[in-house]
């Protein structure tokens, strides 16, 4: 049996439309396309992205903070190890009321313009140290204060030498304990 080439078009055409017949409109495609998106799916789409924005904005501030104080902690600890560094290389009584001057980066300035930290060296001094092994005299404990002024405001002390906190000031306290024997 021979089949003619327009039945052979037309079942080709049924198994591809895979069961719809479309002999009537052979054109059309197979699967409608939408033109648009509704007024409501354009709106919730907006509310979704407006939310993740606002969101985003909203740590932005926290993030910030976070940061600020990371990098104030590291420019601490770099300027412990600088002042630490010198201090062991001089005598722990001769240490009393040093005030030395940083920029932002660490570096140590030796004036106090332009400088955004100042240290402040407190050495009780003349008591024996205490450690887990008992007392020594051998040793002596020193208090370094970092001081970041901002504001570049003058630093009161109190009666020990030590800066009066003040809401304007961030103090961090570092106890450093240095040999005091000869030789």
């Amino acid at each position: 049996m021979l089949r003619s080439p327009l039945a052979v078009s037309f079942t080709t055409r049924l198994r591809v439309t895979e069961g719809t017949v479309r002999a009537r409109f052979p054109s059309a495609p197979l699967f409608p396309m939408r033109q648009a998106f509704s007024l409501c799916e354009t709106v919730i789409a907006l509310g979704i992205v407006a939310f993740g924005l606002v969101s985003l904005l909203g740590l932005m501030p926290v993030g910030l903070s976070t940061f600020r104080s990371a990098m104030d902690a590291s420019i601490s600890s770099a300027i412990v190890q600088q002042v630490v560094s010198d201090l062991q290389q001089s005598d722990a009584e001769s240490v009393q009321g040093t005030v030395l001057y940083f920029d932002d980066q660490a570096g140590q300035k030796d004036s106090a313009s332009g400088a955004l930290y100042f240290v402040n060296v407190v050495s009780p001094g003349g008591t024996p140290t205490s450690i887990p092994g008992g007392e020594t005299s051998h040793l002596a404990k020193v208090l370094v204060e970092i001081v970041k002024n901002p504001q570049g405001l003058p630093l009161e002390r109190d009666g020990e030498g030590r800066v009066v906190k003040k809401p304007e000031l961030t103090i961090w306290c570092h106890p450093v304990f240095l040999s005091t024997a000869n030789g």
